[in-house]
């Protein structure tokens, strides 16, 4: 893992949004990094990302089962 893949989950540990710390880490990259570094980071945000969009939609579903069964 690159040092730039590290301060992104550093950043996202923080509490930064998945696109927060990709701005940021690829702003950097931008200055001194390479392609590939930027190909890594955005695995990593894509799957954060995905990874969100999941709980929300999980969270969603959930809210809907419980107004189901009060509406019961």
């Amino acid at each position: 893992m690159n040092n730039y893949i590290k301060e992104y989950k550093r950043l996202r540990h923080q509490g930064y949004s998945e696109l927060e710390a990709f701005g940021t880490v690829s702003g950097a990259i931008a200055m001194s990094g390479s392609l590939n570094d930027l190909r890594e980071l955005y695995l990593h945000y894509v799957r954060d990302l995905s990874n969100e969009t999941h709980k929300l939609f999980v969270e969603m579903e959930e809210l809907n089962n419980e107004r189901i069964v009060k509406a019961v």
